[in-house]
């Protein structure tokens, strides 16, 4: 069996590795799913000075608001899905299985390089470009993609043309 390629998608956060998802809703061709997610060491220093500015200095900043810096929940929305399941992982830790994916095309979570273009290296949210999932359900069509988001323990497969995102 060949394997899967994974292509990370583009965006400027990583899913939390350490929380679950917190909520997916289906609704006949649509998907939503909500996670914690964590930004890069550039945008919490960001946050950091902002909140700076607004209490004085780090020591004035409340805990409430201190706990959540760097961090933000999304909400990830799929429109005409095709299909949509949600797997516990098999793997230790959530890890994608090396037999299935070729996982080649994502690198490792250098901090510099993320800082430098904002755009998560391993965002734990991929692109299956040659999907057997696709193949499996007769699914031909060039519009729909095969994505893929990995969670602590839990995997999501969705086949929809397109996704959008939002901080919630």
């Amino acid at each position: 069996m060949e394997k899967q390629i994974l292509y990370p998608v583009e965006v400027p956060w990583q899913i939390s590795p350490s929380h679950d998802f917190i909520e997916f809703i289906g609704e006949e061709s649509e998907v939503k799913i909500k996670f914690l997610i964590n930004y890069n060491a550039k945008t919490r220093e960001r946050e950091i000075n902002h909140l700076c500015k607004q209490y004085g200095n780090e020591e004035k900043i409340p805990d409430e608001i201190w706990n959540r810096i760097g961090h933000a929940i999304i909400e990830i929305n799929f429109a005409q899905v095709h299909f949509f399941s949600k797997t516990v992982s098999q793997q230790e830790f959530g890890l994608l299985d090396p037999e299935k994916f070729d996982l080649s095309q994502i690198a490792s979570l250098d901090g510099a390089l993320w800082n430098e273009t904002n755009i998560c290296p391993d965002p734990s949210f991929y692109e299956v470009i040659n999907s057997n999932l696709k193949s499996r359900l007769g699914i031909d069509s060039l519009s729909v993609r095969h994505w893929l988001i990995l969670g602590h323990d839990v995997f999501f497969d969705i086949l929809a043309p397109s996704f959008n995102w939002e901080v919630v």
